[in-house]
């Protein structure tokens, strides 16, 4: 997870940006302090826990959903953003340390590297686990045999992932193009241009949608066809999307605010605010759990309604 031209340039975007919302479609149920300087990145789902990398302190945290608190806190290399969960294991990416991480939550620790140059971004799907890089590289790593088993090549940094039913999509990091790889041959079968700034990226089954950092709008594709279908004004610097109860939450990074669209629509039904620098919004059932990457927070929400 949870960096359009450069994840630092991007994300120092968000302390430019004042907070502004239409409406509160969303409750607070806790605002998850974690700690002095950390800025957290991105959340993931496993062993009853939330865990969320912290990019400011090198950190990943555990987070009991029954209490709202720190219960571990794991030591990771460099810059930790993008993190999934996987075959009973937490996987995160360091954007400075050149490599991705596995993380038992039966113990808190870390049981195995892998080395990936300039990890961009993390993300489970097609029964593996891939990681990008800023030097171009799709890393696919098979967690029985528990290491790197494909790497594939593209033509300018690989930027944010995500899955249709039958393909990987690779965003990029100079925000061109958007890639598909059939995840059978490990080859890229399409390229697509979607818009300004065009890294980040989020779906379900048959759609993908791309966020458009540098023109505040999100991209609307079929994945069944490979056509865009709508184009959607949100906030300044939208991120990395995610899907709560069937609707896409989109973090204007720029803004500290929430765009939901209604995929039934495909327009902006609201606006929420939120923490400072909101950069992932990950896929969940039922809530809302948004990292303050330009504070120290992670803001648990339940969209209302």
């Amino acid at each position: 997870m949870r960096l359009s031209l450069a994840l630092a340039t991007v994300l120092a975007l968000a302390l430019a940006g004042s907070a502004s919302s239409s409406s509160t479609g969303a409750d607070v149920l806790a605002k998850i302090q974690t700690g002095p300087g950390s800025r957290p990145c991105s959340v993931a789902f496993a062993a009853g826990s939330a865990w969320a990398s912290l990019f400011g302190t090198a950190e990943v945290v555990r987070i009991d959903p029954a209490t709202n608190a720190v219960v571990a806190r794991v030591k990771v290399g460099e810059k930790p953003c993008g993190i999934t969960a996987a075959a009973g294991a937490i996987w995160v990416g360091n954007y400075t340390g050149s490599s991705v991480m596995r993380i038992d939550p039966a113990t808190n620790r870390i049981v195995k590297r892998f080395s990936v140059r300039l990890v961009y971004d993390v993300l489970a799907g097609h029964g593996s686990v891939w990681a990008t890089s800023q030097s171009g590289i799709v890393y696919r790593i098979a967690p029985r045999r528990n290491r790197v088993v494909e790497r594939l090549f593209l033509p300018g940094p690989a930027g944010g992932l995500a899955m249709t039913r039958t393909a990987v999509w690779v965003g990029r990091a100079d925000g061109t193009a958007v890639h598909r790889i059939d995840p059978r041959r490990m080859k890229v079968v399409r390229t697509l241009r979607t818009g300004k700034g065009s890294t980040w990226l989020a779906s379900t089954r048959d759609v993908l949608w791309v966020s458009n950092g540098l023109d505040g709008t999100v991209t609307r594709v079929d994945a069944r066809t490979n056509r865009r279908v709508a184009k959607i004004a949100v906030g300044r610097g939208p991120a990395d999307s995610g899907f709560v109860r069937g609707q896409l939450w989109v973090p204007n990074l720029s803004e500290a605010t929430l765009s939901r669209i209604d995929p039934a629509t495909n327009r902006v039904v609201e606006t929420v605010p939120v923490g400072a620098g909101p950069f992932v919004v990950p896929d969940h059932a039922s809530e809302l759990w948004v990292a303050s990457w330009a504070g120290e927070e992670v803001w648990r929400m339940a969209p209302s309604g």
